[in-house]
């Protein structure tokens, strides 16, 4: 246990930094313990496992309902666990252009160093921080994912070539961001930087240092750690900095546990700090890349993940992560996923590896049943018939706003059938297209409801991503989707009641970029020149100002800024600089929050109309 570790070694090595980071006082190296949540060797705790224990649930956030989010932590807190670890940006959704099924938008806006969480993506984040604490589980939060935002190739290099967003100039402030959004929450326990990066050289170390100084001043005082890459040659990178209060070193999913148990000690014994196995062979994958123990066709199977785990405790580690193929990718088809979304998560509950490892632990066992992919009682059987464009385009089909399969596309017509449970009709229903990079559209020529057809083209199904000079929200009669959006079926045709909203702007530079925002989602984008300029969007239903903003969204820091003359709403002027608008991006002395009674976005932000 660490406080053992802890007990027989010298003060002198621990700085005041980490114990202050920590929110402890320098009166004990037990105290250290207490910051990571490790308790004491004599504590006994019914149903607390040997070490903590935490599940990997990285793209969670970004996909699931918030039904689904208590199911799952019903099966954390019943199953022993101590916590979960979630990132803030998602790794298969699409990265910083990926836009949240759930919520509709992405997740944040990051234009060279300004960094912009929305506010439903960040309030749908403290919702699952508030249902994580409700249970009595700990969250280790993941800002941004090395891997992919430091580079746009999984091997390409961290130092220009095929750089990602990422960088050391703006980590600072994505850390600061994410901070006040989230590190007063006490679900939050510690806070991981890195993640799983492979480029060649490794990155740059400023890169983490500024986020974590970002971190601290946005009021983080939780620990932090660095989630390396697989290699062993990685395992301690960093280690030595103030800012990592403890290590987590992956050995990650293709060597055996004689490997992985070499490995770790060799990590416990270089350091005096903490040591998490943080990434051991995940239950069930199958890497797509090359493995020498496992691939397609051999997954990763229960006795592996028990090896690990004995491994791990044989090594000293003082915390264990465990990780399932289906969940850390909220079952979207990767490495081996059934590709089912919620119902192949769910299906992983009580998953013979992870009943090992808790086991092993002394943890609750958790149950010994798997629960059906589908409950018993009536069924509807739901068929799409879609084909690709170029073969590599992927559909989901949602139910509810939940994903409940998905499906790979080849350039011929196929039919992929779904026993939904219960009585599900077609408004219920989308079909959508998740993975457009350009040469990719999907053609969804219908879908079949308990044997009722309802075509793609027909009044009543709305789209999100088919071209008719925009992939803007409309009823647009086509069968194709050419950017990732979906059909939505049943929707009783064009609405009756619609406004028409205008936007007058122009540019300083005429590269400005801006989106009108309904009830914040973005549902047109346009680029404005140096003349004024007027775009319009029709919105089914009544809108009223105050679900109307416009939002500069490309400000690079040089002399991009947008002029918005006025918003007209069903024929009703509203000027940008009148005193019921709000506005986050005019410069006053800063660009933060108010009623500025100006025309003019500085910075990225947005004016907010009828906030009298």
């Amino acid at each position: 246990m660490l406080v053992d570790k802890y007990v027989h070694m010298s003060a002198a090595g621990l700085t005041r930094s980490t114990l202050t980071r920590a929110g402890l006082a320098i009166v004990a190296l037990a105290a250290v313990a207490a910051g990571l949540g490790l308790s004491p060797a004599s504590e006994s705790v019914d149903a607390a496992p040997r070490v903590p224990v935490y599940d990997t649930a990285w793209d969670m956030p970004f996909w699931a309902s918030l039904g689904q989010v208590d199911q799952y932590f019903d099966h954390l807190q019943a199953s022993g666990y101590t916590g979960v670890w979630l990132s803030v940006m998602n790794h298969t959704g699409g990265g910083l252009t990926g836009v949240s099924p759930t919520l509709g938008t992405t997740q944040a806006t990051f234009n060279n160093n300004q960094f912009d969480l929305r506010t439903n993506y960040r309030d749908r984040f403290r919702q699952i921080l508030d249902r994580a604490q409700a249970r009595g589980l700990r969250v280790g939060v993941v800002p941004v994912w090395g891997h992919g935002y430091l580079h746009t190739n999984r091997n390409g290099a961290c130092d220009g070539t095929n750089q990602g967003p990422l960088q050391a100039n703006n980590s600072w402030e994505i850390g600061r961001e994410i901070a006040q959004a989230f590190a007063n929450h006490s679900a939050v326990q510690y806070w991981i930087l890195g993640g799983d990066n492979f480029c060649s050289p490794a990155e740059n170390g400023s890169i983490w240092a500024n986020m974590a100084a970002g971190l601290e001043a946005g009021g983080a005082n939780q620990p932090m750690t660095y989630h390396t890459a697989g290699w062993p040659g990685r395992h301690l990178l960093f280690a030595d900095q103030p800012w990592v209060d403890f290590l987590s070193p992956q050995t990650a999913h293709c060597i055996p546990a004689s490997e992985a148990r070499r490995d770790l000690t060799n990590v416990v014994n270089a350091t005096n700090k903490p040591v998490f196995a943080a990434e051991m062979r995940y239950e069930a994958i199958q890497p797509e890349w090359q493995c020498q123990t496992h691939g397609p066709g051999n997954p990763v199977r229960p006795a592996d993940v028990r090896d690990d785990t004995q491994a791990a405790l044989d090594a000293g580690v003082n915390a264990i992560v465990y990780g399932h193929n289906e969940r850390w990718q909220w079952g979207k088809g990767v490495n081996g996923s059934q590709g089912g979304g919620w119902n192949s998560v769910r299906a992983s509950f009580g998953a013979g590896g992870e009943t090992a490892m808790l086991q092993l632990l002394g943890a609750s066992s958790p149950p010994t049943t798997v629960p059906p992919t589908q409950p018993p009682g009536p069924s509807t059987r739901i068929e799409v018939i879609a084909r690709g464009t170029t073969g590599s385009e992927r559909i989901e089909l949602r139910i509810n706003e939940s994903t409940v399969a998905g499906y790979n596309l080849t350039t011929g017509f196929q039919t992929f059938r779904f026993d939904a449970s219960g009585q599900v009709g077609a408004s219920q229903i989308k079909v959508a297209f998740v993975n457009d990079n350009g040469p990719r559209d999907v053609v969804v020529d219908a879908i079949v409801v308990a044997g009722q057809r309802f075509e793609s083209e027909a009044a009543n199904t709305r789209s999100l991503g088919s071209w008719d000079g925009s992939c803007d929200l409309g009823f647009k009669r086509t069968q194709a989707l050419h950017c990732n959006g979906f059909f939505h079926y049943g929707q009783s045709g064009q609405p009756s009641t619609s406004t028409r909203v205008d936007v007058v702007a122009r540019g300083a530079t005429g590269t400005e970029r801006l989106e009108l925002r309904i009830n914040d989602v973005a549902v047109r984008t346009f680029t404005v020149s140096t003349g004024f300029q007027s775009f319009g969007f029709t919105a089914s239903g009544s809108v009223s100002p105050a679900q109307v903003k416009v939002a500069l969204i490309n400000d690079d820091g040089t002399n991009r800024d947008a002029i918005v003359d006025k918003v007209i709403i069903g024929g009703q002027t509203y000027e940008s600089e009148a005193p019921s608008v709000r506005s986050t991006g005019t410069w006053s002395g800063s660009c933060a929050p108010g009623i500025k009674r100006s025309q003019v976005l500085h910075c990225n932000g947005f004016f907010h109309y009828g906030q009298a």
